[in-house]
């Protein structure tokens, strides 16, 4: 692969899809998890979680475009300069820290009251433990803090990327062999396991091969996107058989091993780290595809709508928790038993994501409030359609 050489790069509309692929997925499988107390059969619990299972690759996906617009920025701008240690926590610290303040000390008295209040909201805010989303967030501060890092692993081994990910994908294997077969099977009793096994989820570590593969799809993303659009039936083909693969150890983990469908749906398997590969190259053709068929000299189709949904992702994010937990409260018992689950949790679904992105929308374009969502400033509520880029600058 040949390393893209230009400094000043175009916007990557292929991320405002992902973007939009990754908020919208991260609603649904909240949904889908809170939602399953309204089966009164098993088989319904079992079938619902097994749609929760297959969209898993939304945290994974997260973390890729995170990884990837950060070194997509950072690596070629400062590749002769000192990295901007101080103005990057300036900006990230408004866009990313406050937010997380903000709504991981709201979450905190939503979830867990007013006792002890400080304490508990002190060790949320260093764990992510304020709701159940927060984590996410903490996982993309441990990149932050492992950026320049990471820009220097890339420029010095960045020649090599088929290495680089032979190699990360092979410790995400061994890795999670290690975690669902012994930690989360048996375990290892001793102080340390002890102490971080409740934090495993949050640790970067568990991760690192979606921050890599983000990082090389952003050095090389010409090379990569013609790849995924070259071999789009492969990466089809990949994605269902490793579902079809995902499912059936599913099923075989509860009725022929007896295990829970916590452990049988655990995002932390090895399975899971195919499937979610292959969702995640999935992700990227259809974002690449998108694009490709917009012609000469004009935007992709929707490219506005989905640019504005990408914009508000964050506040998606920040905000459907708050959303579906009114959802729990106020309409979810009022459902009559005989109504169809099927359709309670497809309407509550749709309900919790609109609303969810009305008010991200409506906080984009408020002077203040747009912080809440980690926006300096406020959108323009009308304003030019965002440009094509020539194909000829479509190396990034």
């Amino acid at each position: 692969m040949q390393r893209e050489q230009t400094k000043r790069q175009p916007h990557v509309r292929e991320l405002d899809l992902l973007r939009l692929c990754t908020a919208s997925s991260v609603v649904t499988i909240h949904v889908l998890s809170f939602t399953a107390v309204l089966n009164h059969a098993e088989w319904g619990v079992q079938l619902q979680n097994a749609f929760v299972t297959a969209l898993h690759y939304s945290r994974e996906i997260f973390l890729f475009v995170t990884a990837f617009a950060l070194v997509y920025v950072y690596y070629h701008a400062y590749e002769n300069r000192p990295f901007p240690l101080k103005k990057f926590w300036m900006k990230r610290g408004m866009g990313i820290l406050l937010p997380y303040t903000i709504w991981s000390l709201f979450y905190t008295w939503l979830g867990q009251g007013t006792d002890n209040y400080l304490q508990k909201a002190l060790y949320n805010l260093l764990t992510g433990s304020g709701f159940y989303h927060l984590y996410y967030i903490i996982l993309t501060l441990q990149f932050y803090l492992l950026l320049p890092l990471f820009l220097l692993f890339l420029r010095r081994f960045g020649r090599h990327p088929w290495k680089i990910l032979a190699v990360s994908f092979t410790f995400q294997i061994v890795l999670l062999v290690f975690d669902y077969y012994i930690m989360q099977h048996d375990g290892i009793s001793s102080p340390f396991w002890d102490a971080i096994g409740p934090y495993k989820a949050r640790f970067f570590l568990f991760y690192q091969f979606y921050f890599v593969l983000g990082g090389i799809t952003a050095l090389y993303f010409r090379q990569m996107r013609d790849f995924v659009l070259k071999h789009s039936r492969l990466i089809a083909g990949c994605l269902i058989g490793t579902l079809a693969l995902l499912w059936a150890h599913y099923v075989l983990q509860i009725h022929v091993f007896g295990k829970s469908i916590n452990y049988a749906s655990s995002v932390l398997q090895p399975l899971m780290a195919l499937y979610v590969t292959a969702a995640l190259l999935f992700a990227f053709w259809l974002a690449c595809r998108w694009v490709q068929k917009s012609p000469p000299g004009q935007p992709p189709k929707g490219a506005n709508f989905v640019h504005l949904i990408a914009k508000s992702s964050f506040g998606i994010y920040l905000l459907h928790p708050l959303v579906l937990n009114e959802v729990q409260r106020w309409i979810m018992p009022y459902i009559p038993a005989d109504f169809p689950v099927a359709i309670s949790v497809i309407l509550i679904g749709i309900f919790t994501l609109c609303t969810s992105t009305a008010l991200s929308i409506l906080l984009l374009h408020t002077p203040l409030a747009c912080r809440l969502i980690g926006r300096d400033t406020p959108a323009p509520r009308s304003g030019k359609a965002i440009q094509a880029v020539p194909a000829s600058q479509r190396s990034a």
